[in-house]
C-alpha cells in the first residue's frame, strides 16, 4: 500500500471512529460546566473561530433550538482561554470518553 493510501486509510478511519462516538451522544450527557473536546465549530466558515479541532473547552451555555420543529437541535457555546464558539450536539466528544481513548491508544 501506497503513502498515500496509508493516509488516505487512516484519515477514513479516524472520520469513522468520530462519527460513530459523535453519534452515541444524547443531549442529557452534557451539561454547563462540562469540560469536552470540541470538533468543527458552527461558525467556522466565518474564519473567526480560533477553536480548533481537538482543543479542550468548557460549556459555558447550551440552547434547545427550534423545539417541536423539524429542525429543533441543541447549541453548545464552549471556550477556553483562547476563544468561544458554538458547537452541535455532534461536533463536541465528552473529555472522559476522549480521555480513555488516548489512554488506550498510547
Amino acid at each position: 500500500m501506497s503513502e498515500y493510501e496509508e493516509l488516505l486509510k487512516d484519515r477514513l478511519t479516524f472520520r469513522f471512529t468520530q462519527m460513530k462516538m459523535t453519534s452515541l451522544n444524547s443531549p442529557k450527557d452534557f451539561k454547563v460546566g462540562d469540560k469536552v473536546i470540541v470538533l468543527i465549530s458552527i461558525d467556522s466558515h466565518l474564519n473567526l473561530d480560533k477553536m480548533k479541532p481537538g482543543m479542550e473547552g468548557v460549556i459555558s451555555s447550551i440552547a434547545h433550538r427550534y423545539r417541536g420543529q423539524p429542525n429543533e437541535h441543541f447549541e453548545y457555546w464552549v471556550g477556553n482561554d483562547i476563544s468561544k464558539s458554538r458547537y452541535e450536539l455532534n461536533q463536541i466528544i465528552r473529555y472522559d470518553i476522549a480521555k480513555d481513548i488516548i489512554v488506550k491508544i498510547g
